[in-house]
């Protein structure tokens, strides 16, 4: 048998151990692309009322503050805040005195008609010029009157304008206060005599409670306020949408809180396998 003669092997020289780790370098990133292709996520294109073309899943528990859920139950604290009124009571109490001395001023004439010494002619006069504009039945009542029946009266609608004015009274139910005098007259009258008596303080029903813009808004501001930060958790693959259906404005929040129309690489993942690329070409470098 033949011998051949073979090449001795020369040391390893520093231009091959450049080509070398060149190589290594090249191997190492292309088996990296390789494996971490689906580290590149493509950016997710929705928004609000955008009709989802698949299941948008959470990719990692979240526990967040929700501002869409807290705005939500805000704006329903400020919209349940009724009408707020800048009614007091020293302004209520002083609006009563003004109007028992208007009304005062109003029943002079019938005072005086039923006073004594008043001549029968003087008192017709009196009591047909008072309380112009009146109905004429009610007015006929007022000329039926004895002093005692007038006395009593007096009395009562005195009385009864002055506990509606102490009380609130809102400018939108002026009306219907005015309406319901009558039945608010006691006294043992008659009637006749109870529609005189809210005759009489009629045009003298003003309101002492008045709507306030700026009370209301700082009402409405205390009970958004009071609305405690509303919390969202949410649990590793769970359903954040459904395909077919359109996206909330909750649902876009928790979209943007995974960041997932941003696209970000995962750059653990990615690192993981670098390094197993690089385990497996120096194995293959040692081996070879």
């Amino acid at each position: 048998m033949l011998n051949q003669a073979t090449e001795p092997v020369g040391p390893l020289s520093r231009r091959d151990a450049s080509r070398l780790l060149v190589a290594s370098v090249v191997l190492v990133v292309i088996l990296t692309a390789i494996l971490g292709v689906d580290v590149f996520p493509k950016p997710l294109q929705i928004d609000v009322g955008s009709v989802a073309t698949a299941d948008i899943l959470a990719p990692r528990p979240a526990d967040y503050v929700s501002d869409v859920r807290t705005k939500k139950l805000q704006a329903a604290a400020r919209d349940g805040v009724e009408p707020q009124y800048d009614y007091t009571t020293a302004g209520a109490v002083q609006i009563a005195k003004d109007q028992l001395q208007k009304f005062d001023q109003r029943v002079q004439p019938i005072d005086q008609a039923f006073a004594e010494g008043t001549t029968p002619e003087h008192k017709a006069g009196l009591l047909g010029a008072a309380l112009e504009g009146i109905p004429a039945q009610v007015r006929i009542t007022l000329l039926g009157l004895t002093p005692e029946q007038w006395a009593a009266v007096r009395a009562e609608a005195s009385r009864v304008l002055e506990a509606t004015e102490t009380a609130e009274l809102r400018e939108p139910a002026v009306n219907d206060t005015q309406a319901r005098l009558a039945s608010q007259m006691a006294g043992g009258l008659t009637d006749d005599q109870r529609t005189l008596a809210a005759t009489i303080i009629d045009p003298l029903i003003v309101a002492n409670s008045f709507f306030s813009s700026d009370l209301t808004d700082a009402a409405r501001e205390r009970a958004a306020a009071a609305v405690q930060p509303q919390r969202v958790q949410i649990s590793p693959n769970e359903a954040i949408v459904r395909r077919g259906d359109k996206v909330t404005p909750e649902q876009m929040e928790a979209i943007k809180e995974y960041h997932l129309q941003d696209a970000k690489p995962d750059i653990a993942r990615l690192g993981g396998w670098l390094f197993l690329s690089i385990l497996v070409v120096s194995l293959a470098l040692a081996w070879i």
